[in-house]
């Protein structure tokens, strides 16, 4: 039996764990986040704006990485241009990041080479229809919200239930930030410094739920996973908040110029984030598979059996949509990382991954996991 399942199902609810009290604020919290999220992709979700290319940021500078066939940048712009500079009110499209032009009125970049000139563009904001693929990925991480809350209400004396809150609802908002960051450049200024703040969840969340997943009902694991690749990830992780969660945060809290200058003069920090973020939830997603193939090979209980099957199996569906999709973006992390934004790879791994909190509220219901449905019987019995 692992540790996370040591503690007594029977402890007294006269007296709530400090942490119950985290999850009752952060509830209302994200009800509100998600609310708004919601209003704002049935309000903007179908419009996007087309710049026409892409960029991406290399240690020796910005550089043209993809130029859209009959798109505004289409015979001005090549693969390869280096980008010496922006007009006022510009970010170039790098990755993932924010990025911003005026819609209204055309903008410039100078290229430094391989011929130095100023060119011309403009970036308007047009209609599209991906509100489907939006509502997929918002679902997905109001699933992780959701599942985390009702273990960080439910179980916060024990440490698995702690580490699964905060894990669930971190990639909830990994999941949301995924949602919004196409767009929210059109919201208020509000919503974008919360947005801001969702994309410092990026990294920290896979490795929490990493470790949340060792501490479930189970054989313990052998070391090379804990705290081997544990340690690892962690390390993983605080290097991708490093290098794209604090960054990113930085660009959308900033004004556009502002956040124009740190993206050109600390271009070497958003060339590595998108790298360290790929490779953080990958070997994450292949740990977790890892560890519950482990305990579901050397388990003996029928019951914890059963249990670790479904999640086992939850995790199966979500891991190869997922790692197929972070495998075919590593392919593309050095020229263009966002190449897939609204590619239907994406949509398919964020709506698989949704399997993982399913699946875990299953064995919740069902095979009462953690004994949680022994303390929610307890507590209707006060009530």
């Amino acid at each position: 039996m692992s540790r996370g399942a040591s503690a007594s199902s029977s402890r007294s609810t006269g007296r709530r764990h400090p942490f119950f009290w985290v999850a009752a604020v952060a509830a209302p919290l994200c009800v509100v986040i998600y609310a708004g999220s919601a209003a704002a992709i049935w309000r903007y979700g179908n419009y996007a704006q087309s710049f026409g290319w892409t960029a991406a940021a290399t240690r020796n500078g910005l550089v043209v990485a993809s130029v859209e066939p009959g798109g505004a940048a289409d015979g001005k712009l090549r693969t390869g241009d280096a980008i010496a500079g922006v007009s006022t009110g510009v970010i170039p499209p790098v990755g993932y990041y924010r990025r911003a032009a005026p819609a209204d009125r055309p903008y410039s970049i100078h290229i430094a080479s391989p011929r130095p000139t100023d060119v011309t563009l403009t970036a308007p904001v047009v209609r599209v229809a991906r509100l489907g693929r939006l509502t997929t990925l918002f679902l997905s991480a109001v699933t992780f919200a959701a599942v985390g809350l009702f273990f960080g209400l439910v179980r916060p004396d024990l440490p698995t239930g702690r580490l699964l809150c905060l894990a669930a609802v971190g990639t909830g908002f990994n999941q949301l930030f995924a949602t919004l960051d196409s767009f929210s450049d059109q919201l208020p200024w509000a919503a974008r410094l919360v947005n801001g703040g969702l994309s410092l969840s990026v990294g920290i969340a896979n490795a929490v739920l990493f470790q949340a997943t060792v501490r479930l009902p189970g054989p313990s694991v052998p070391r090379i996973l804990w705290p081997g690749l544990g340690t690892i990830l962690y390390v993983l992780a605080a290097a991708t908040a490093a290098t794209f969660g604090v960054p990113g945060a930085i660009l959308w809290w900033s004004d556009a110029d502002v956040a124009s200058r740190i993206l050109f003069g600390s271009r070497s920090w958003f060339a590595a984030g998108p790298i360290l973020r790929t490779v953080t939830e990958l070997l994450a997603s292949v740990g977790i598979l890892a560890v519950l193939g482990w305990k579901l090979a050397f388990v003996r209980d029928p019951d914890e059996q059963r249990r670790l099957r479904w999640l086992f199996a939850g995790i199966i569906i979500a891991t190869i949509p997922f790692a197929t999709y972070k495998i075919r973006q590593m392919t593309l992390v050095s020229a263009d990382p966002a190449a897939l934004r609204d590619s239907l790879l994406r949509t398919i791994s964020a709506g698989a991954i949704a399997s993982v909190p399913l699946t875990l509220a299953y064995a919740v219901a069902k095979h009462r996991i953690l004994d949680i449905t022994v303390v929610v019987r307890r507590g209707l019995q006060y009530l």
